[in-house]
């Protein structure tokens, strides 16, 4: 089996998916990002290609006890290729706001990494939700707009890796009315706006 280092990159707290703002409130969007923080770092541990995980942010993140690689402010790019030049060997980036990232989903990555690279799409096709390589150095950081098609142009060897629990992110509106839509959150979590902190002790969120 290979044993491979899994980085997550979170925003700090207040920073954290601003475009839900028509939706929820500061604070309830930061319990939502932790949860699916939350769930990320689950379906990494439970996978068996995992050695290790690493979550890059400025601070600690609630109930997390691992390895940590402080994020300076550098911005995510810069931040990512500073972090994975202390990694040797098999990396991979999966970013933290995949409500239903499963480890089979983690496992197909790692192994079309194998191969030399991977590349794992929104279901938009326009954005990266993960990234993976053989040899960590080999592993190029164009997050942003269009990152899709910067990440090809940077790996153009890299497979593309579209599984559901890879594609979907939750960053606009519609992305929470798609996640209803799937059963992945449930409808009273939509409607009015949430002014107060939103009560995310939902099934669809328990890690």
């Amino acid at each position: 089996m290979t044993a491979w280092t899994a980085l997550v990159p979170i925003k700090s707290a207040g920073r954290r998916k601003t475009r839900l703002g028509s939706v929820f409130s500061e604070d309830a969007r930061d319990e939502l990002a932790d949860r699916m923080l939350h769930r990320v770092l689950a379906a990494l541990a439970a996978s068996p290609s995992v050695r290790e995980v690493i979550v890059l942010s400025s601070v600690r993140p609630k109930g997390w006890r691992g390895r940590l690689s402080v994020d300076h402010g550098r911005g995510l790019n810069p931040e990512l290729a500073a972090a994975a030049r202390g990694i040797a060997g098999r990396l991979m980036v999966v970013h933290a706001d995949l409500p239903t990232l499963a480890p089979a989903d983690v496992e197909t990555l790692v192994a079309m990494g194998e191969g030399g690279a991977a590349i794992a799409p929104d279901r938009w096709s326009r954005g990266t939700n993960a990234l993976a390589a053989r040899e960590a150095g080999n592993l190029r950081f164009a997050f942003g707009p269009d990152s899709l098609a910067l990440h090809r142009s940077l790996m153009p060897s890299a497979a593309i890796v579209r599984r559901p629990g890879l594609a979907l992110d939750l960053d606009l509106p519609r992305d929470l009315e798609d996640a209803v839509g799937q059963g992945f959150l449930p409808p009273t979590s939509l409607g009015a706006k949430v002014s107060t902190a939103f009560d995310i002790s939902l099934q669809a969120f328990t890690c």
